[in-house]
């Protein structure tokens, strides 16, 4: 959990127009697969291909963004549905990145 005086400064930070040198928070799509019929959502009305993103390629992704502390696994897709889910938050915490979106 994100302690509630660094969200607030992130909040300031956004309020007066000032941004990081570097983004601290990284949004990975792991999955597309879902089993909603969300109205907002392209798997409701599209015909979208379902896959998760391979274990390597999200370490790969960890490996560029070194300056990063926070991820989120969310996107289009449910992240509980990657076969590999579990593995995905161990490589996450071996980077050691906080979840506060899981």
């Amino acid at each position: 959990m994100i302690p509630l005086a660094e969200k607030a400064g992130k909040f300031a930070r956004l309020a007066l127009r000032r941004r990081a040198s570097l983004p601290t928070e990284v949004q990975v799509e792991i999955t597309n697969r879902c089993n909603l019929s969300c109205p907002m959502c392209p798997h409701t009305f599209g015909n979208l291909p379902l896959s998760d993103m391979p274990l390597a390629r999200f370490e790969r992704i960890l490996d560029q963004v070194p300056f990063a502390t926070d991820i989120i696994l969310t996107g289009w897709g449910e992240p509980l549905y990657h076969a590999d889910f579990l593995a995905l938050l161990d490589a996450s915490e071996l980077h050691q990145l906080r979840r506060d979106e899981v």
